[in-house]
């Protein structure tokens, strides 16, 4: 059954249906109601694009690069996840390149652009090569070049300090991975605000420790709370805390920040800060297929609101 005579038997154009079926029904503005209907017909008749004829008839691969860091990181891990869950409902493929620590970025970037790919999404656009000619979506390091989807650093940290404020504290410990920036934006903005930076603690990713931390909680001299660079480094801030005898909430706030699925899941459910006013995966998907359909337009940027969670692992300040 090919596309033609699914419009025949539906009573509608080629075009309509060829667009519901590449994914294309909202920009275009088909209905819910005939999406619905293409698709049911669609999958009624077995359908099935060959895409391999249509690479070789458009002289085209179909293929988008993604090329991020290991999806071990749960934050990548959904928005891989978003990304080909999208694509699935266009006729373009996913082609997947990931690293594990820094010096893979290249090695990842060249296997990646092996693939004849016709656009890309990554956070790393400088390792590109300089006369790349195919659309480029970056995610968190922005490019002159490429269009762009990112959320704000600065208004993580003022969400996050805003609320740990109200609750009356003034001590607040940060817990972050090397060279993270935001670690930098909280100093500096707990500065301003008057309040003490009770210390920066580094996750050793591979054995999932942080460093110095035992030492802090079992002194007794705790801060008011702790930062979590992410939802995983806060949960394991609690597992500390509770090794020590230090209760979360009780004795010391603990926020996160991502809101991925596993925060409600720890003991208590953590607070977090979420990041994006929709999903990362599908901004960034979305904006390269609008690239790739309208590659004049000007350059693209999107920069998500935060929102808080709150939940169970933040307290106003108990005096001592």
């Amino acid at each position: 059954m090919t596309l033609k005579e699914i419009a025949g038997k539906l009573n509608l154009s080629y075009s309509t249906v060829s667009a519901v079926m590449r994914g294309r029904s909202e920009e275009l503005h088909i209905s819910p109601a005939t999406t619905e209907r293409v698709r049911r017909a669609a999958n009624e008749f077995g359908y099935k694009p060959n895409l391999a004829a249509r690479a070789l008839r458009n002289n085209r691969s179909y293929n988008i690069g993604i090329l991020l860091p290991s999806p071990r990181d749960l934050s990548y891990a959904v928005m891989v996840a978003e990304i080909q869950h999208r694509l699935t409902d266009t006729e373009f493929t996913g082609i997947f390149s990931f690293w594990e620590s820094e010096d893979k970025i290249q090695s990842a970037t060249e296997n990646i652009l092996k693939h004849n790919i016709e656009g890309l999404i990554t956070n790393e656009p400088e390792c590109l090569p300089k006369h790349l000619k195919i659309p480029v979506v970056t995610y968190f390091t922005e490019h002159p070049r490429y269009d762009f989807v990112c959320y704000s650093q600065e208004g993580v940290v003022e969400t996050t300090l805003d609320y740990l404020e109200q609750l009356g504290h003034r001590s607040v410990g940060i817990v972050s991975v090397k060279n993270s920036g935001r670690t930098e934006l909280f100093q500096e903005s707990l500065h301003k605000r008057g309040m003490r930076v009770a210390g920066t603690w580094l996750i050793d990713q591979k054995s999932e420790k942080i460093e110095g931390l035992d030492e802090v909680l079992s002194s007794g001299n705790i801060p008011d709370a702790i930062v979590g660079n992410s939802d995983e480094a806060a949960m394991l801030v609690i597992q500390y805390a509770g090794r020590h005898g230090v209760s979360v909430p009780r004795d010391m706030s603990v926020i996160g920040c991502n809101d991925n699925w596993i925060a409600g899941l720890a003991s208590p459910p953590l607070t977090t800060i979420c990041r994006t006013d929709e999903p990362f995966g599908r901004l960034l998907t979305e904006m390269l297929l609008r690239r790739l359909e309208q590659p004049d337009l000007p350059k693209m940027k999107y920069v998500t609101k935060q929102t808080l969670i709150e939940r169970g692992t933040c307290a106003e300040r108990k005096e001592r």
